[in-house]
């Protein structure tokens, strides 16, 4: 098998994988957020709690949210620890087989620097630089900025610069 049907074979795993975790991922999303889901439930038993405690000092029986058998079911099985370990399991299966590609892959051969060791090697190889144009000034000062300062803290400069581009006019 040549490399490149290897290294093909491998995606199409890869592939294969990263469809199956996104199908274990759209279960756990969908036990969160459909409506009556794990998510919902728990904002309301919040809001529901924070209620109470408004009116704690009342009067009279407060009713606590109930949460559905569906939520229940699926925190006392532990679906979204399974989910997730899964999700775990497929990402270092998909984490293998990338290495995998990445070692089956040929290797690319990188140029080597030309030797520069002078001024008038490095214009010949790479040119030279373009002379600045006349007139031009620029010029990078601390920024004057001042934050804070109250009677209780201490203000404190900004440790920002400013660049300000100019014609030089002398």
């Amino acid at each position: 098998m040549s490399a490149a049907a290897k290294v093909n074979a491998l995606e199409a795993k890869r592939d294969q994988l990263l469809a199956s975790q996104a199908q274990v991922s759209d279960q756990a999303n969908a036990i969160l957020t459909k409506k009556g889901g794990l998510n919902e439930s728990s904002r309301m038993v919040r809001k529901n709690l924070q209620a109470a405690i408004a009116v704690a000092q009342q009067p009279g029986f407060f009713e606590y949210y109930q949460v559905n058998d569906e939520c229940k079911s699926a925190e006392k099985q532990n679906e979204l620890k399974k989910l997730t370990q899964n999700i775990k399991r497929f990402q270092k299966e998909i984490d293998q087989v990338n290495s995998e590609i990445a070692a089956n892959q040929p290797k690319k051969s990188v140029p080597l620097a030309p030797n520069v060791s002078s001024f008038q090697q490095w214009f010949s190889q790479y040119g030279t630089p373009k002379p600045s144009p006349h007139g031009i000034l620029t010029q990078i000062q601390d920024d004057p900025k001042i934050y804070g300062g109250t009677s209780h803290h201490a203000g404190f400069r900004t440790l920002s610069k400013q660049m300000r581009k100019g014609r030089c006019t002398r």
